[in-house]
């Protein structure tokens, strides 16, 4: 009994530790006063993944992107450590091995969150992550988790969009199992040569869907040489999103 104690109690508790470091090192990414590490990491946000071309054919690190690891290195060593010099050996192990998990599924999903065409992609619970990190891209002052939003609750910074119904957003009630009523959806992509520093051009499509991703489909979401790929209800205001696809496509190589 005691032992399955000892393994419950590691269990929460190094989630806890953990996912509280990720937090704090990612909200410390976004001070300007954390000087390199918040200058590289604003360079996923601003240049590679602003909130209007938050989708890539393909994971586009920053030139700093170790510098997370290496500023959560330190906390997770000495968790180990300490793990090793207070508990039994095989608590010890149990805390290095979540700690290696949550860290390594942190990293693997949000780098999907911004891939299109993910394999996870499938799955209700992987768009609706991905739907609470691109909140985070547009406000960067929330949603500092990747898979839990613990410590953002308990911190004040979690935001739901889903839960706040703008009034020109409501639609219409619909008995369950109906169909989602189509609407029209601009699709524009910035595509340029694979692997070439030649100008690119811009590819814009209209498409009837009943939501954004049915809508990249059908305009054919293999299309290679796609740089930054943007979709939004065609009532929408486009002029940023073109602005935006503009300079990617144009100055793709620089």
């Amino acid at each position: 009994m005691i032992t399955v104690v000892l393994s419950i109690a590691a269990t929460l508790g190094t989630a806890f530790l953990v996912l509280g470091a990720g937090y704090f090192v990612h909200w410390l990414a976004h001070r300007p006063y954390a000087g390199a590490f918040h200058r590289g990491h604003m360079v996923h946000h601003e240049q590679l993944y602003p909130p209007e071309a938050f989708l890539s054919e393909r994971y586009l690190s920053p030139p700093a992107s170790k510098s997370f690891v290496l500023a959560f290195l330190p906390f997770a060593t000495s968790l180990v450590w300490a793990a090793f010099v207070v508990l039994p050996p095989w608590i010890a192990v149990l805390v290095t091995s979540e700690t290696a998990v949550i860290g390594w599924v942190s990293n693997y999903l949000h780098d999907a969150f911004h891939v299109q065409g993910f394999w996870l992609e499938r799955f209700h619970w992987f768009r609706r992550l991905r739907r609470l990190h691109v909140q985070h891209h547009e406000d960067m002052q929330t949603n500092f988790g990747i898979f839990s939003w613990l410590w953002d609750r308990l911190l004040g910074t979690f935001r739901d969009p889903e839960a706040v119904a703008q009034p020109d957003a409501i639609a219409p009630p619909r008995w369950e199992g109906e169909p989602a009523p189509a609407r029209e959806y601009l699709v524009a992509m910035a595509v340029a040569p694979p692997g070439s520093t030649e100008a690119g051009h811009i590819r814009i499509d209209t498409v009837v869907a009943t939501d954004p991703e049915s809508a990249v489909k059908a305009c054919g979401d293999g299309t290679p040489g796609v740089i930054a790929r943007h979709v939004a209800p065609l009532e929408g205001e486009v002029l940023a999103l073109w602005n935006e696809l503009g300079r990617a496509a144009f100055g793709f190589g620089q």
